[in-house]
Protein backbone atom coordinates (compact mmCIF):
# COMPACT_ATOMS: atom_id res chain seq x y z
CA UNK A 1 0.00 0.00 0.00
CA UNK A 2 1.30 3.05 -1.11
CA UNK A 3 1.61 5.66 0.96
CA UNK A 4 -0.10 8.95 0.38
CA UNK A 5 2.09 12.25 -0.53
CA UNK A 6 2.18 14.81 1.47
CA UNK A 7 1.20 18.57 0.05
CA UNK A 8 4.33 20.93 1.10
CA UNK A 9 3.40 23.52 3.59
CA UNK A 10 4.58 25.95 1.09
CA UNK A 11 2.82 26.10 -1.63
CA UNK A 12 2.82 28.40 -4.47
CA UNK A 13 -0.20 29.76 -3.47
CA UNK A 14 0.84 30.62 0.39
CA UNK A 15 4.38 31.97 -0.90
CA UNK A 16 2.39 34.68 -2.67
CA UNK A 17 -0.28 35.32 0.03
CA UNK A 18 3.13 35.78 2.45
CA UNK A 19 4.69 37.80 0.00
CA UNK A 20 1.87 40.02 0.05
CA UNK A 21 1.33 40.50 3.10
CA UNK A 22 5.24 41.94 3.68
CA UNK A 23 5.13 43.49 0.28
CA UNK A 24 1.53 45.61 2.79
CA UNK A 25 3.43 46.14 5.51
CA UNK A 26 6.34 47.83 3.43
CA UNK A 27 3.96 49.55 1.55
CA UNK A 28 3.23 51.18 4.97
CA UNK A 29 6.27 51.68 5.97
CA UNK A 30 7.25 53.10 2.90
CA UNK A 31 3.73 55.41 3.19
CA UNK A 32 5.30 56.74 6.61
CA UNK A 33 8.52 57.74 4.97
CA UNK A 34 7.04 59.87 2.62
CA UNK A 35 4.77 61.42 5.10
CA UNK A 36 8.09 62.27 7.42
CA UNK A 37 9.86 63.47 4.73
CA UNK A 38 6.76 65.96 3.19
CA UNK A 39 5.19 66.70 6.33
CA UNK A 40 7.88 66.82 9.63
CA UNK A 41 11.18 67.58 8.05
CA UNK A 42 10.48 70.02 5.49
CA UNK A 43 9.95 73.28 7.09
CA UNK A 44 7.51 75.33 4.95
CA UNK A 45 4.99 72.49 5.21
CA UNK A 46 5.74 71.59 8.96
CA UNK A 47 5.13 75.70 9.60
CA UNK A 48 2.04 76.10 7.09
CA UNK A 49 0.33 72.58 8.80
CA UNK A 50 1.17 73.54 12.51
CA UNK A 51 0.15 77.32 12.63
CA UNK A 52 -3.00 76.81 10.86
CA UNK A 53 -3.84 74.28 13.53
CA UNK A 54 -2.78 76.96 16.61
CA UNK A 55 -4.52 79.23 14.43
CA UNK A 56 -8.12 77.96 14.92
CA UNK A 57 -10.88 78.81 16.28
CA UNK A 58 -10.86 76.25 19.13
CA UNK A 59 -6.91 76.49 19.52
CA UNK A 60 -6.88 80.78 19.97
CA UNK A 61 -9.46 79.87 22.60
CA UNK A 62 -7.53 77.29 24.38
CA UNK A 63 -4.77 79.54 24.35
CA UNK A 64 -6.30 82.62 25.22
CA UNK A 65 -7.90 80.69 28.30
CA UNK A 66 -4.84 79.53 29.69
CA UNK A 67 -3.25 83.40 29.35
CA UNK A 68 -6.64 84.49 31.59
CA UNK A 69 -5.94 81.78 33.74
CA UNK A 70 -2.41 82.27 34.66
CA UNK A 71 -3.03 86.41 34.41
CA UNK A 72 -5.99 86.26 36.77
CA UNK A 73 -5.49 82.95 38.61
CA UNK A 74 -4.58 84.89 42.01
CA UNK A 75 -7.98 87.32 41.41
CA UNK A 76 -10.59 84.93 41.22
CA UNK A 77 -13.09 87.12 41.30
CA UNK A 78 -12.13 89.06 38.46
CA UNK A 79 -11.63 86.05 36.79
CA UNK A 80 -15.00 85.13 37.46
CA UNK A 81 -16.65 88.56 35.81
CA UNK A 82 -14.31 89.13 32.86
CA UNK A 83 -12.77 86.24 32.04
CA UNK A 84 -14.61 84.96 29.70
CA UNK A 85 -14.75 88.35 28.08
CA UNK A 86 -11.13 88.48 28.12
CA UNK A 87 -10.56 84.72 27.06
CA UNK A 88 -12.60 85.96 23.68
CA UNK A 89 -10.84 88.87 23.24
CA UNK A 90 -7.28 87.51 23.62
CA UNK A 91 -8.43 84.75 21.30
CA UNK A 92 -9.29 87.26 18.51
CA UNK A 93 -6.23 89.51 19.60
CA UNK A 94 -4.09 86.00 18.64
CA UNK A 95 -6.01 85.89 15.05
CA UNK A 96 -4.16 89.39 14.09
CA UNK A 97 -1.01 89.85 11.81
CA UNK A 98 1.26 90.28 14.19
CA UNK A 99 -0.03 87.41 16.14
CA UNK A 100 0.60 85.67 12.96
CA UNK A 101 3.68 86.41 12.42
CA UNK A 102 4.96 85.96 15.93
CA UNK A 103 3.43 82.13 15.57
CA UNK A 104 4.96 81.18 12.36
CA UNK A 105 8.39 82.17 13.72
CA UNK A 106 7.82 80.06 16.66
CA UNK A 107 6.67 77.06 15.06
CA UNK A 108 9.58 77.34 12.68
CA UNK A 109 11.62 77.06 15.46
CA UNK A 110 9.97 74.66 16.87
CA UNK A 111 10.12 72.47 13.43
CA UNK A 112 14.20 72.73 13.83
CA UNK A 113 13.57 71.36 17.56
CA UNK A 114 11.62 68.70 16.87
CA UNK A 115 13.95 67.22 14.41
CA UNK A 116 17.57 67.78 15.92
CA UNK A 117 19.68 65.05 17.48
CA UNK A 118 18.56 66.95 20.98
CA UNK A 119 14.72 68.17 20.77
CA UNK A 120 13.56 70.99 23.21
CA UNK A 121 10.23 71.48 25.16
CA UNK A 122 7.61 72.13 22.56
CA UNK A 123 6.31 75.28 23.81
CA UNK A 124 4.90 78.53 22.29
CA UNK A 125 6.86 81.96 22.44
CA UNK A 126 4.30 84.46 23.63
CA UNK A 127 7.02 87.66 24.71
CA UNK A 128 6.20 89.00 21.27
CA UNK A 129 2.49 89.60 22.27
CA UNK A 130 2.54 89.91 25.92
CA UNK A 131 2.06 93.73 25.85
CA UNK A 132 -1.12 94.00 23.72
CA UNK A 133 -2.75 90.88 26.51
CA UNK A 134 -2.53 92.79 28.74
CA UNK A 135 -3.88 95.95 27.80
CA UNK A 136 -6.88 93.80 26.09
CA UNK A 137 -7.37 92.29 29.43
CA UNK A 138 -6.99 95.18 31.38
CA UNK A 139 -9.23 97.35 29.19
CA UNK A 140 -11.85 93.48 29.80
CA UNK A 141 -11.36 94.24 33.28
CA UNK A 142 -12.24 98.02 33.80
CA UNK A 143 -15.37 97.89 31.51
CA UNK A 144 -16.62 94.62 33.60
CA UNK A 145 -15.99 96.41 36.74
CA UNK A 146 -16.95 99.85 36.01
CA UNK A 147 -13.54 101.11 36.97
CA UNK A 148 -12.42 103.49 34.59
CA UNK A 149 -8.38 103.66 35.43
CA UNK A 150 -7.58 101.80 38.44
CA UNK A 151 -7.44 98.54 37.09
CA UNK A 152 -3.67 97.48 36.43
CA UNK A 153 -2.50 93.96 35.21
CA UNK A 154 0.99 92.14 35.80
CA UNK A 155 2.44 91.87 32.79
CA UNK A 156 4.65 88.76 34.38
CA UNK A 157 2.20 86.87 35.30
CA UNK A 158 2.29 85.89 31.63
CA UNK A 159 4.88 83.27 30.71
CA UNK A 160 7.37 83.53 27.76
CA UNK A 161 5.89 80.33 26.80
CA UNK A 162 3.33 78.20 26.73
CA UNK A 163 4.55 74.71 26.85
CA UNK A 164 2.52 71.97 25.32
CA UNK A 165 4.66 68.58 25.47
CA UNK A 166 8.02 67.88 27.67
CA UNK A 167 10.60 67.06 25.74
CA UNK A 168 11.35 64.22 27.33
CA UNK A 169 8.34 62.36 26.88
CA UNK A 170 8.60 62.31 23.15
CA UNK A 171 9.57 59.95 20.60
CA UNK A 172 13.15 60.45 19.18
CA UNK A 173 11.56 61.80 16.09
CA UNK A 174 14.70 62.72 14.38
CA UNK A 175 15.95 59.32 14.59
CA UNK A 176 12.94 57.71 13.48
CA UNK A 177 12.37 59.88 10.70
CA UNK A 178 16.12 59.55 9.37
CA UNK A 179 15.59 55.74 9.23
CA UNK A 180 12.44 56.00 7.45
CA UNK A 181 13.89 58.17 5.12
CA UNK A 182 16.85 55.97 4.02
CA UNK A 183 14.95 53.01 4.35
CA UNK A 184 11.26 54.38 2.43
CA UNK A 185 12.82 53.80 -1.10
CA UNK A 186 13.88 50.55 0.11
CA UNK A 187 10.73 49.54 1.27
CA UNK A 188 9.10 50.81 -1.87
CA UNK A 189 11.13 48.98 -4.08
CA UNK A 190 10.94 45.83 -2.11
CA UNK A 191 7.20 45.86 -2.07
CA UNK A 192 6.62 46.62 -6.12
CA UNK A 193 8.97 43.63 -6.89
CA UNK A 194 7.62 41.48 -4.08
CA UNK A 195 4.30 41.93 -5.76
CA UNK A 196 5.32 42.49 -9.33
CA UNK A 197 7.29 39.29 -9.75
CA UNK A 198 4.48 36.86 -8.31
CA UNK A 199 2.40 38.44 -11.35
CA UNK A 200 4.73 38.40 -13.94
CA UNK A 201 5.54 34.45 -13.20
CA UNK A 202 1.75 33.72 -13.51
CA UNK A 203 1.37 35.60 -16.92
CA UNK A 204 0.95 32.54 -18.51
CA UNK A 205 -1.41 31.37 -16.07
CA UNK A 206 -4.58 33.41 -16.32
CA UNK A 207 -7.04 32.04 -13.51
CA UNK A 208 -4.23 31.70 -10.92
CA UNK A 209 -2.93 34.94 -11.84
CA UNK A 210 -6.17 37.01 -11.33
CA UNK A 211 -6.54 35.15 -8.19
CA UNK A 212 -3.41 36.19 -7.15
CA UNK A 213 -4.09 39.75 -8.37
CA UNK A 214 -7.14 39.54 -5.98
CA UNK A 215 -5.37 38.42 -2.72
CA UNK A 216 -2.50 41.00 -3.30
CA UNK A 217 -5.29 44.23 -3.77
CA UNK A 218 -7.83 42.35 -1.03
CA UNK A 219 -4.42 42.51 1.59
CA UNK A 220 -3.23 46.02 0.63
CA UNK A 221 -6.37 47.34 1.02
CA UNK A 222 -7.06 45.35 4.25
CA UNK A 223 -3.62 46.94 5.47
CA UNK A 224 -4.28 50.12 4.69
CA UNK A 225 -7.29 50.31 6.89
CA UNK A 226 -5.02 49.27 9.48
CA UNK A 227 -2.74 51.79 9.10
CA UNK A 228 -5.84 54.45 9.27
CA UNK A 229 -6.29 53.23 13.00
CA UNK A 230 -2.89 54.02 14.07
CA UNK A 231 -3.35 57.76 14.20
CA UNK A 232 -6.55 57.27 16.60
CA UNK A 233 -5.15 54.69 18.87
CA UNK A 234 -1.74 57.03 19.17
CA UNK A 235 -3.77 60.02 20.24
CA UNK A 236 -4.51 59.26 23.86
CA UNK A 237 -1.19 58.43 24.96
CA UNK A 238 0.12 61.68 22.86
CA UNK A 239 -2.57 63.65 24.71
CA UNK A 240 -2.38 62.06 28.21
CA UNK A 241 1.82 63.65 28.31
CA UNK A 242 0.17 67.44 28.55
CA UNK A 243 -1.44 68.43 31.58
CA UNK A 244 -3.10 72.10 31.11
CA UNK A 245 -6.28 71.13 29.74
CA UNK A 246 -6.41 74.08 27.54
CA UNK A 247 -3.31 73.35 25.87
CA UNK A 248 -4.40 69.79 24.95
CA UNK A 249 -7.32 71.17 22.42
CA UNK A 250 -4.07 72.78 21.22
CA UNK A 251 -1.90 69.90 21.12
CA UNK A 252 -4.91 67.55 19.82
CA UNK A 253 -5.50 70.15 17.18
CA UNK A 254 -1.88 70.03 16.02
CA UNK A 255 -1.77 66.05 16.31
CA UNK A 256 -4.48 65.60 13.78
CA UNK A 257 -3.79 68.36 11.61
CA UNK A 258 -0.72 65.93 10.68
CA UNK A 259 -2.51 62.82 11.11
CA UNK A 260 -4.90 63.36 8.23
CA UNK A 261 -2.15 64.33 5.75
CA UNK A 262 -0.96 60.63 6.94
CA UNK A 263 -4.55 59.21 6.50
CA UNK A 264 -5.25 60.81 3.18
CA UNK A 265 -2.21 59.41 1.76
CA UNK A 266 -3.25 55.81 3.05
CA UNK A 267 -6.47 56.43 1.81
CA UNK A 268 -4.95 57.16 -1.96
CA UNK A 269 -3.27 53.64 -1.44
CA UNK A 270 -6.55 52.16 -0.28
CA UNK A 271 -8.31 53.35 -3.09
CA UNK A 272 -5.86 52.50 -6.02
CA UNK A 273 -5.75 48.75 -3.92
CA UNK A 274 -9.59 48.78 -4.08
CA UNK A 275 -9.85 49.84 -7.41
CA UNK A 276 -7.86 46.94 -9.11
CA UNK A 277 -9.71 44.49 -6.94
CA UNK A 278 -12.85 45.61 -8.77
CA UNK A 279 -11.62 45.97 -11.58
CA UNK A 280 -10.13 42.14 -11.01
CA UNK A 281 -13.68 41.48 -10.67
CA UNK A 282 -15.46 43.47 -13.61
CA UNK A 283 -12.98 42.72 -16.71
CA UNK A 284 -13.11 38.98 -17.01
CA UNK A 285 -17.14 40.34 -16.89
CA UNK A 286 -16.90 42.65 -19.36
CA UNK A 287 -14.80 40.32 -21.77
CA UNK A 288 -16.99 37.37 -21.36
CA UNK A 289 -19.85 39.21 -22.38
CA UNK A 290 -17.84 41.15 -24.96
CA UNK A 291 -16.72 37.35 -26.43
CA UNK A 292 -20.32 35.96 -26.27
CA UNK A 293 -22.35 38.91 -28.02
CA UNK A 294 -19.49 38.59 -31.12
CA UNK A 295 -20.34 34.94 -31.29
CA UNK A 296 -24.10 35.32 -31.12
CA UNK A 297 -23.23 37.95 -33.45
CA UNK A 298 -21.30 35.86 -36.00
CA UNK A 299 -23.92 32.81 -35.61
Amino acid sequence: MTEEKKKPFFTRGRLNVGLAVVATLFVILANSAVWFTRNIFDTKRFVDISTSAVLSQDSREAIAGSITDKLLGDRPVLRAIAGSKSTKLIAGLLDTDISRTVFTKTTTTLQIAVTSKNPKDIAFDLSGIKQQVKLVAELVARISTSDQGTETLNVDKIPDKLVLLDASKLPNIYTTGLVLMWLGPIFLLSALAMILIPLYKLRNERKVLIRTLRQQSAILSLGSVVALSVGPLMRPPVLANVTDENMRIVVSNVYDAFITKFNTQTLVIAAVALTVLIASYLIPLIVSAVRQTRKTISS
